[in-house]
């Protein structure tokens, strides 16, 4: 029988809705540079550290010229970092950071004409207290970084089985956990060099009523990493390796 090495991230409990800033007010930040408006908004200005928060990320052309939304690597080029106290991102709704090997779908070049405005909603997981917005044109803009209050968080429960297949089961760990929790997952199978995986953050397969099971794209990959979770509270990630033969 062969042994798995796994690595698992899980928080630490906190109580009560007010500590982990359930009621706090939206922010939102802005910034003008090289032509255009970069917004970014959050609904909340306090969360649970690692929380998978949605936000909303708009860049407007008040110029009276057309400015091209440049590509990153075949993806937009308008997304948010997380920042940690030193300033290094943590974690990007680009793919990059905080979800090793994290799949986001390419897109096309986008023009805005004078007046126009693209926006979009991008999940982000807060490993740091400071997130911004960023935008490539004929230059990258950075936005203002946005403080974030961070508490303790309380992750759900992930339970990783390796028979009859590699899959894990997702139960929620408190009354906050609650409706469709969400994942992101990559798989590097033996008979595949590529990487394989969700486009983004993705709704968890469900078992039962609150139970969800996510099985690995092949039966005996050679790294599956996954994290998932439920929107505005901490998430849970592992990654699972085979061993050397």
């Amino acid at each position: 029988m062969r042994t798995w090495l796994c690595l698992i991230g899980l928080l630490v409990s906190s109580i009560g809705s007010n500590a982990n800033g359930r009621f706090s007010a939206a922010v939102s930040a802005q910034t003008t540079s090289q032509g255009v408006d970069l917004t970014l908004r959050i609904p909340r200005t306090a969360y649970p550290r690692d929380a998978l928060v949605r936000v909303t990320v708009m860049v407007h052309n008040p110029s009276r010229q057309a400015v091209t939304i440049a590509d990153s690597g075949g993806r937009l080029g308008l997304w948010v970092d997380v920042l940690n106290a030193s300033g290094a991102v943590v974690y990007s709704s680009e793919g990059q950071g905080g979800i090793p090997g994290q799949l986001i779908p390419p897109v096309e070049t986008r023009v805005l004409q004078p007046g126009q405005s693209l926006q979009t909603h991008p999940y982000i997981v807060l490993r740091g207290s400071r997130i911004r917005a960023v935008v490539n044109t004929s230059a990258r803009v950075d936005g203002r970084p946005t403080p974030i209050q961070l508490t303790r968080g309380n992750a759900p429960h992930l339970l990783v089985y390796t028979q009859p297949d590699l899959h894990a089961v997702l139960h929620p760990a408190n009354i906050h956990q609650h409706g469709t929790p969400l994942i992101t997952m990559t798989t590097t199978c033996a008979d595949s060099p590529m990487p394989v995986g969700t486009p983004g953050w993705v709704a968890a397969p469900a078992l039962s009523r609150s139970v969800y099971r996510v099985s690995a794209a092949c039966g005996r990959p050679l790294v599956w990493h996954l994290a998932a979770g439920w929107p505005n509270e901490s998430v849970v990630d592992v990654e699972i390796r085979e061993p050397p033969a």
